[in-house]
C-alpha cells in the first residue's frame, strides 16, 4: 500500500489526539508509526508543513506561524534547542529546527538575533545540568566495577589472596573451586539447517529477512512506491545510494547514502562511521539512541498489509 498524503494527515492528527504532552514533534512521529522523514518531506515539504495541513498545531504554534507572536518561557525554547542538539549531535541551524523543532527559527532570532547565539545560551543553561548527570553516571560505573572486581576475587578460584599469619608468614587462601557447567555440542546435521524468518506474507514474500541481504532485497521491493530511487548496491560501507525526492511540488531530489542492517544496533557494534550514512534500513530497530534517520522495514511491513 502506498503511503498518501491523506493517510499521513490521519496518522498525524491520531498520534496528536494520543499526546499527552499537547505537542507532536516528527521524532515521536517517525518512532510511533514507523513513516519516514522522507516520506514526509516528499508530500509536505517539512513537519511544519505536515503539521499544517493536518491543522493540529496548537494555538500558540499557530499564532507564531501566523503573525510571530508566541506565549512561551525562554527556558522552554532554550530546552527545545537543547534536545535537538542532543539527538542530532550537530549544533542546530535553519534546517534542522525546521523539521525536528517545535518552534520556528524566527522565534530564535527574534529573542536572540541569531540562532547560533541562541544555542550559545541553551548550552549555558543546561550544559551544566548535563556535565553533573555525567559525573554521577561515571561514580555509578566506578562504584560498579570495584563491586564486580570485589565479586570475582571472592569466587574466581585463580585469584588467590595472600594474608600475615600470626607467625609472621605469608599464607594463601583458596577460594571454593565451582564446577563449570558442561559445553552444549551440536550434532554435524544442524549447521546446515536453513533458516527461515517471521511469516509475513508480504506481496509474494513468505517470510521475512534473517540478515541485510534479506533486507536490501524486501526494501528494494518498495523503495519506488518511498519515494527513492535506487541507484547504486555495493559491498562495502554504505552499501547503498539513492536518490530521494523530498519536495513533490518543485520535483527537487537529494541524494542518500543507506545503510542495509539486519539490526539497527549493528551499526555501532561495526563501528560505522557517522558522517559516512544518512539513512539507516533494519529489520529489527534495537538501537533507540541512534542519531541517523532509521527505516524500521519491519514495521513498514505490517502497517502496509
Amino acid at each position: 500500500m502506498a503511503m498518501t498524503r491523506d493517510h499521513i494527515i490521519k496518522e498525524i492528527k491520531k498520534q496528536f489526539n494520543k499526546s499527552t504532552t499537547g505537542f507532536l514533534t516528527q521524532l515521536d512521529f517517525i518512532a510511533k508509526t514507523n513513516i519516514s522523514k522522507g516520506t514526509i518531506r516528499y508530500h509536505f515539504g517539512s513537519w511544519n508543513e505536515a503539521l499544517e495541513a493536518a491543522d493540529v498545531d496548537d494555538p500558540e504554534l499557530k499564532s507564531v506561524r501566523a503573525n510571530g507572536t508566541l506565549e512561551v518561557s525562554d527556558s522552554e525554547l532554550l530546552n527545545d534547542l537543547y534536545l535537538l542538539y542532543q539527538e542530532t549531535n550537530k549544533e542546530p541551524n535553519e534546517y534542522l529546527i525546521k523539521t525536528r523543532c517545535r518552534f520556528p527559527s524566527r522565534v530564535y532570532k527574534r529573542k536572540w538575533g541569531t540562532i547560533n547565539t541562541a544555542f550559545l545560551e541553551a548550552q549555558k543553561l543546561y550544559s551544566v545540568e548535563k556535565s553533573v548527570e555525567q559525573l554521577l553516571e561515571n561514580t555509578n560505573v566506578q562504584i560498579s566495577k570495584s563491586l564486580e572486581t570485589i565479586s570475582t576475587l571472592e569466587t574466581n578460584p585463580m585469584n588467590q589472596i595472600k594474608t600475615q599469619s600470626p607467625n609472621g608468614k605469608a599464607s594463601t587462601s583458596h577460594t571454593e573451586v565451582k564446577s563449570a557447567p558442561a559445553p552444549t555440542y551440536m550434532h554435524a546435521g544442524a549447521k546446515n539447517k536453513i533458516i527461515f524468518g517471521e511469516p509475513i506474507h508480504f506481496r509474494g514474500v513468505t517470510y521475512g529477512p534473517t540478515n541485510e541481504q534479506g533486507v536490501l532485497s524486501l526494501f528494494s521491493m518498495v523503495s519506488a512506491e518511498l519515494g527513492y530511487n535506487i541507484e547504486r548496491i555495493q559491498n562495502v560501507f554504505p552499501k547503498g545510494e539513492a536518490k530521494r525526492c523530498f519536495d513533490r511540488e518543485n520535483n527537487w531530489w537529494e541524494h542518500v547514502r543507506i545503510e542495509f542492517l539486519y539490526k539497527s544496533s549493528e551499526f555501532y557494534t561495526r563501528g560505522y562511521d557517522l558522517q559516512g550514512c544518512d539513512l539507516v534500513v533494519c529489520w529489527i530497530h534495537d538501537w533507540d539512541a541512534c542519531p541517523i534517520e532509521i527505516f524500521d522495514l519491519s514495521a513498514f511491513v505490517k502497517q502496509a498489509q
